[in-house]
């Protein structure tokens, strides 16, 4: 059973994680969308990245959904993999990579 944790809660948009296997997924419910909505929300999936220390990846369900996709293009996620879901319809996952986990102490 997979289970959303909301960890990020903002009166604009909660971002909540999810386990799969090795994978961190994020799920994002915007509730106002403007400039500093799109600027908090950056700083939010930064401060994710640095706590997580791992990529994080995202479930693009309708891949005719283009403003899905520029949301999470905006947000620097890259197509990863294209699955075949248990409803028998192609999805797909998108990754950000951490750079954060790169950086070496001293």
């Amino acid at each position: 059973c997979l289970m959303k944790t909301p960890v990020i809660l903002y009166k604009d948009y909660t971002i909540f994680t999810e386990q799969y296997e090795d994978k961190l997924f994020l799920h994002c419910d915007v509730y106002k969308w403007n400039k500093e909505t799109k600027k908090s929300l950056q700083h939010s999936l930064d401060l994710i990245l640095r706590l997580y220390k791992q990529d994080v990846y995202a479930l693009h369900e309708n891949t005719d959904d283009n403003k899905h996709r520029k949301f999470l293009e905006m947000y620097k996620f890259e197509l990863y993999s294209t699955e075949m879901g248990l409803d028998g319809l192609l999805h797909q996952v998108w990754r950000k990579r951490n750079k954060t986990k790169e950086i070496k102490n001293g």
